[in-house]
């Protein structure tokens, strides 16, 4: 439940950030009207400068909003410690809050060479983040949704909850990660001894592969 609450913290977050990055970087109002947008003094004094403070701030914070997407889903996903969940989500939005404030004021004072290579840095960034992140969102579905030996739980860790997800895997795939079955009551049977009393029944169908798998106490 806590992984759950925290996955959405991060979440919560990360469409904060991309609210404060649509709000900043694209829909702030056209100078010398300033009433939306990153409000610093010396962006007020000319055009230049309110554009390029709520662009340098859009794209900071459109940098961290796919952080914090990426960051839910690691933590849900990989079910993370309570602890290091929290521990993540203190240190991230204090540098994602510090950064969103102090790096587009920091650049103003620059100048306009400088602000335009801190943007196209900025970006480059963001674009970096993003990329890295979609491919491995889809690397991370593909492991979890792919019948292999690696993401096979083993039989010390197998819960009730996993039975109907070992359909699909092959015989070889389950002896190779749970060793040779402790009983074969047919070609399309095998049966491992667990703790205590109980046993693992498993059915294979079409092409050896799982067809059912329960939990058996004789």
């Amino acid at each position: 439940m806590v992984t759950v609450v925290m996955a959405l913290l991060f979440a919560l977050e990360g469409v904060i950030l991309t609210i404060t990055a649509i709000v900043t970087g694209i829909k702030h109002s056209d100078f010398p009207d300033v009433r939306v947008g990153y409000h610093v003094r010396d962006a007020m004094e000319s055009e230049e400068k309110w554009e390029d403070l709520n662009e340098t701030a859009g794209l900071v914070s459109g940098t961290f909003a796919v952080i914090f997407f990426a960051t839910a889903i690691l933590v849900y996903w990989e079910r993370i410690d309570s602890y290091w969940s929290i521990v993540l989500f203190f240190i991230f939005s204090i540098i994602a809050i510090g950064s969103v404030m102090l790096i587009p004021a920091y650049f103003l004072k620059k100048s306009v060479r400088v602000r335009k290579k801190a943007k196209k840095i900025i970006r480059n960034v963001l674009i970096v983040v993003f990329t890295v992140d979609v491919v491995w969102i889809v690397w991370l579905y593909a492991y979890y949704h792919t019948k292999n030996a690696d993401n096979l739980p083993t039989l010390e860790n197998l819960q009730a909850d996993d039975l109907d997800d070992l359909a699909g895997y092959k015989r070889g795939q389950l002896i190779s990660v749970w060793q040779e079955p402790d009983d074969t009551i047919s070609a399309d049977q095998d049966v491992w001894v667990l703790d205590g009393d109980e046993y693992l029944l498993v059915t294979y169908g079409t092409g050896g592969k799982v067809k059912e798998a329960e939990f058996v106490i004789p």
